[in-house]
């Protein structure tokens, strides 16, 4: 999913490129091991952090973190 109001990617840093293609891999693996629920749990949580990260990016951008408190963004960018 690639937010268009938002252009960009979250993936501007090595250490996030590793992140992503280790969770790409582990949902590889449950996909062929057939196993639905892991791997819609690994889905899930890959779409829950990027989206994290793209929220702290625009907070970032914009300078409103004083609005949104303390998010839960790992330090991957």
């Amino acid at each position: 999913m690639h937010f268009i109001r938002y252009p960009g990617t979250t993936l501007s840093t090595r250490k996030r490129w590793d992140h992503v293609l280790k969770e790409h891999e582990e949902l590889l693996v449950a996909i062929r091991a057939r196993n639905a629920e892991e791997a819609g749990r690994i889905a899930s949580a890959h779409m829950d952090e990027a989206k994290n990260i793209r929220i702290q990016i625009y907070i970032d951008g914009r300078e409103i973190s004083h609005l949104w408190g303390s998010l839960q963004v790992p330090d991957l960018y």
